[in-house]
């Protein structure tokens, strides 16, 4: 369990359970080695490229009030995202949880070790 956060995602589990073992162990998994745990999502909406979605990302980062997890295949140091990096800050200078996962060889040649830092010392993971 993470010092941080601890979701109780049982009920989820034993639903996803109900419908598929294998999947159920795949998420257990998750949940108990990677301190990921299952959420419900009832509302999903699907966007055909990265810049449809963006204005509905800062929308939901800036509403948010327990954490904000972000997947991104490349992160540039550019207006763009520095827009969504101003909205990060401050959340997580209100108490959200804020965390990013990026891949960081693709990410490299257009971020800097500074921004990667910047990002640490703001309280973004």
């Amino acid at each position: 369990m993470n010092d941080f956060i601890y979701f109780d995602d049982s009920d989820i589990l034993d639903e996803i359970e109900n419908e598929s073992s294998a999947i159920a162990n795949q998420f257990r998994y998750v949940s108990k080695y990677g301190n990921f745990p299952v959420y419900r999502c009832y509302d999903s909406k699907y966007y055909p490229t990265p810049n449809d979605a963006y204005k509905d990302q800062l929308e939901a980062a800036r509403k948010a009030r327990k954490f904000i997890f972000l997947e991104y295949l490349t992160i540039q140091e550019s207006d763009i995202f520095g827009e969504m990096f101003e909205v990060l800050r401050d959340c997580a200078k209100r108490g959200v949880e804020v965390r990013i996962i990026f891949d960081f060889f693709g990410s490299m040649v257009y971020l800097s070790q500074k921004f990667v830092r910047k990002m640490k010392d703001c309280k973004i993971q």
